[in-house]
């Protein structure tokens, strides 16, 4: 990374290329399809699969470009804030933890974000230091588009009489956590185990 990343598209394929780094540097070829959690398993992947670390780094970016777009939107819309400097952190633990093989330390790091882009097209929990570095700005009852941009609860839309617009009111309490956070020894990637300096 020369530049660091200056919106989420940038930041997500960032995050894409070190999810492809511990894929390949970390795990067999066994190990990437036996993932019983199916964190490297998603419709985007099943369709364009990946045999190489580029090859995969190609197929995550672009999907980066084409459902991440909606944040950068969102920001443009000041409906969510993005920090620059909060996702270098998180870059710099994910690729701590892919330096060292540990897929633990890694999702506890980066959440189910990009995992959930791949799987539904829409973008997950953030990890633990990955939180700050995109966040809600929509208050309760303000309007929306997705709830990525609902600092508590979610987008609730409501098209009545015949309305097919899109957009909705940030509805409920609480935030989405991150289920992988602390709580799942994710043991996908040790069979290159006994390579490891």
């Amino acid at each position: 990374m020369l530049l660091p990343p200056g919106n989420p598209v940038d930041f997500c394929v960032e995050q894409a290329r070190l999810f492809c780094d511990l894929q390949y540097r970390c795990c067999t070829a066994a190990e990437r399809k036996a993932d019983p959690l199916g964190l490297f398993a998603g419709p985007a992947t099943a369709r364009h699969a990946h045999s190489t670390a580029g090859e995969c780094v190609e197929v995550l970016a672009e999907v980066c470009r084409s459902a991440a777009d909606q944040l950068n939107e969102s920001l443009v819309a000041e409906r969510i804030q993005y920090d620059v400097d909060e996702a270098v952190d998180c870059l710099d633990d994910l690729r701590k933890a892919v330096d060292q093989c540990d897929a633990t330390d890694y999702f506890d790091a980066a959440g189910t974000w990009l995992s959930s882009l791949l799987d539904n097209g829409q973008p997950g929990v953030l990890g633990d230091s990955c939180d700050n570095a995109i966040e809600a700005a929509v208050e309760t009852g303000d309007e929306c588009f997705a709830s990525w941009e609902c600092e508590k609860g979610s987008c609730l839309v409501q098209n009545t009489g015949g309305d097919l617009s899109a957009e909705g009111e940030c509805t409920g309490d609480g935030t989405p956590q991150n289920p992988l956070d602390g709580t799942v020894e994710i043991e996908i990637c040790d069979g290159l185990e006994d390579n490891q300096p």
